[in-house]
């Protein structure tokens, strides 16, 4: 197997100059987890350092803070990990993928364990479109169901192993088998979206313009939500009401960890015991088309959801023009966030386990 060093796997898609998210590096050491955040044109330079280090792996998207889909800046790949299992490897499963007409991926990374699968855009998703890149990830999931896709491959990124570092599970290289060219992202459109049904898209595009304007809505309010408590229920069955075709239940806690951290301006430690029972019941039930919360079941079809969060919200007619939310502010099918945004929104949650690079890549903790 080709080992390829780390470099060339990102040249072929974290190569955007032009953007401003950042790439998330995590390192198993010991028992815990190390994570850095790097600009996405300083990561090329600083690959090098992490040849031959055990347990590096990357983010396959980019952020403006914590590796959350309430955090995303952009997605330059498409990514799908498989089991090895039995005889499977990459030839074998890009050969079923040939046979259910999915274009053959940019990039297989062989970890030892599994094969992850990325498919790179000649640009990349923008943040409102995201919700077309999870149709995409999920029709690719569908199709190759025979051979047991990960489930962490629902959510709109995953961590992938980088090339040239050791799995420590294995004592073996991560290596690339096949690296490939990109696509442009309306092929991917056209070629995957197909196989998606016309009702699911349209209900995504819909769970997706309700999250985009309530993002907006809480960036505008942040400076004295803090003050509210009142509203922190609410800012919670809200978000994570519109969050739950997106994430897997693991998935969801995190981002409704996160929003409490913003939510009450307080680190998780310390804010935990009043928001994990709400958190959990929307993360367990939200995959069975509804939230289940205080003996309530809330269907997550239900059509009065715009009004219910204009409501309790008091969103008022200024923010309505000013934001232009006019999918839970008036009431409209679909969200002109959907075709674009304009600026970048505050991070949310806390970036304090962050480390710096210079302490991420010590070769002595490997």
């Amino acid at each position: 197997m080709k080992i390829h060093r780390p470099d060339g796997l990102f040249e072929l898609f974290h190569k955007t100059e032009a953007s401003s998210g950042r790439v998330i590096l995590t390192r198993k050491i010991g028992r815990g987890l190390r994570k850095s955040q790097i600009p996405a044109p300083l990561v090329k330079l600083l690959l090098g350092k992490v040849y031959g280090l055990k347990d590096v792996t990357f983010s396959s998207v980019r952020f403006t803070g914590q590796p959350l889909l309430l955090n995303l800046e952009d997605i330059p790949c498409i990514t799908v990990s498989l089991p090895k299992e039995g005889n499977l490897d990459h030839y074998l499963a890009m050969s079923r993928m040939d046979r259910e007409g999915i274009p053959l991926p940019s990039a297989c990374v062989d970890d030892t364990r599994n094969l992850h699968f990325l498919w790179a855009t000649t640009s990349p998703f923008t943040l409102n479109e995201f919700y077309v890149a999870s149709l995409i990830k999920g029709a690719i999931i569908e199709a190759l169901r025979e051979m047991r896709p990960n489930i962490s491959g629902y959510n709109i990124s995953n961590q992938i192993p980088l090339t040239g570092t050791i799995n420590s599970a294995t004592g073996q290289y991560v290596g690339a088998p096949s690296i490939r060219t990109p696509y442009a992202k309306e092929y991917l459109q056209d070629k995957l979206l197909n196989l998606t049904s016309a009702q699911k898209f349209k209900t995504w595009e819909e769970s997706a313009g309700r999250l985009l304007e309530l993002r907006a809505l809480f960036d505008e309010r942040w400076w004295k939500i803090s003050t509210q408590p009142e509203s922190h229920q609410d800012w919670m069955i809200f978000f994570g009401a519109s969050l739950v075709p997106f994430c897997t239940p693991n998935q969801l806690f995190l981002e409704l960890s996160a929003l409490a951290e913003s939510l009450e301006g307080k680190p998780w430690s310390k804010i935990k015991s009043k928001h994990q029972t709400l958190i959990n019941a929307i993360s367990e039930t939200g995959t069975k088309d509804y939230i289940y919360i205080d003996g309530n079941y809330f269907s997550l079809q239900r059509g009065e959801w715009n009004e219910w969060i204009k409501g309790r919200l008091e969103i008022t007619s200024r923010e309505i023009e000013e934001l232009n939310l006019r999918q839970i502010g008036i009431g409209d099918r679909t969200s002109p966030y959907i075709h674009g945004i304009n600026k970048t929104w505050l991070a949310i949650g806390s970036n304090d386990d962050f480390v710096p690079e210079h302490a991420f890549f010590l070769k002595a903790a490997s």
